[in-house]
């Protein structure tokens, strides 16, 4: 009876082992026919549903990381749940083929714990680390704690993940490269969030080399200091390359909730990184506008961005609100009604500001 109990345990133990990768893929799955089922209510383009083309806004809803949800309203459960979320049905295929590759190996070398906590830890804190890189405004999957299990099996000092060690450093280092190439090669397309990554593979370790016990003495061997460099090179290229936009995303955050004073600190830093950029010069000029300051400055920010896009109704909006700030009402409804027409006639924030207009809403100009 004892050993037909123990084996009963262990055959348990057994199913629920290998049960999770495939209920991790049921709950993606489930997750990602929900979104595509927000998506095609938005948008009837197939192609997006492949690709990564999804509404950010459908993305947030179900729980992805955004920039400025997580760090200006520290929504931090973003972090996990993103996880749980894919920004196209290649995507999710891509991460759930890597993920049942690579868990048979991480199982046999570390057991279920440390595999599993590697896998939602690494994911978890990659999200984090690539919405402070700002790598896009949105970031989603589980690729993070992907990279953590890869780099368990690199890490790792035994026999078990041998065989497979060579094919997993291939598959990263190209990951890694498709990350910085892909922008150039296709502008418009999905970003591979190369920092998240880096964090994955720190994560997974770590893991690996401080916290299972089963990596000996790998703190000392060629792979440790070969892979930091690697990892601190790749913080260095996406702190420089990205790291710009995520003051214009917290800025205009926090314009949308009204903290104006706030915003302006940011917007003045997204602006002062990238002065050539239109949009964060129409930002910042119209964040000064609804504060009453620099009104000078904020009218040649505004003329920089017309001259870019002459008929921007968001432009336009933000010259007229100047002017009427100023107390040039006549000019201001001038720029009021155009941004209007530009707009098709159907944007509430442009017609309230054409009613204000007329108002006593102007101050002295600094």
């Amino acid at each position: 009876m004892a050993n037909h109990a123990a084996a009963s345990r262990t055959a348990s133990r057994r199913a629920l082992t290998w049960s999770i990768p495939w209920l991790l893929t049921a709950v993606t799955g489930v997750v990602m026919a929900w979104v595509t089922a927000r998506q095609l209510q938005a948008s009837a383009d197939l192609g997006a549903l492949w690709t990564g083309g999804f509404d950010p806004s459908v993305l947030n809803r179900t729980g992805a990381a955004d920039v400025a949800l997580i760090w200006i309203d520290h929504e931090w459960w973003r972090g996990l749940t993103a996880c749980f979320i894919h920004g196209g049905w290649l995507h999710w295929g891509v991460n759930m083929v890597s993920l049942h590759a690579l868990w048979p190996w991480c199982l046999a070398a570390f057991g279920r714990r440390s595999a599993l906590m590697a896998l939602l830890s690494g994911g978890a804190l990659a999200s984090l680390a690539s919405t402070y890189a700002a790598e896009g405004v949105v970031v989603v999957g589980v690729s993070g704690g992907l990279f953590a299990l890869a780099s368990m099996v690199v890490y790792e000092r035994g026999e078990v993940c041998r065989d497979i060690r060579g094919q997993v450093v291939g598959a990263v280092g190209l990951c890694f490269f498709l990350g910085f190439a892909l922008p150039l090669a296709w502008p418009t397309g999905p970003r591979l969030a190369n920092i998240g990554h880096a964090v994955g593979w720190v994560v997974g370790g770590m893991w690996s080399i401080g916290i299972s016990g089963r990596a000996g003495k790998a703190w000392w061997s060629w792979r440790f200091p070969v892979h930091l460099a690697i990892t601190v090179a790749t913080f260095g290229i996406a702190e420089f390359r990205n790291r710009t936009m995520f003051s214009e995303v917290c800025g205009v955050h926090l314009l949308q909730d009204g903290r104006v004073e706030e915003a302006i600190v940011l917007l003045d830093v997204a602006h002062g990184q990238r002065p050539q950029s239109a949009g964060r010069a129409n930002a910042l000029a119209y964040a000064l506008s609804l504060s009453g300051q620099r009104l000078k400055q904020a009218a040649e920010l505004s003329d920089t961005a017309l001259a870019s896009d002459p008929a921007n109704s968001s432009y336009l909006d933000t010259r007229g609100w100047i002017h009427c700030r100023a107390g040039e009402t006549e000019a201001g409804e001038r720029s009021l009604r155009a941004a209007l027409a530009a707009a098709g006639g159907a944007d509430n924030t442009i017609a309230e500001h054409l009613r204000e207009c007329g108002e006593d809403h102007s101050v002295r100009a600094e």
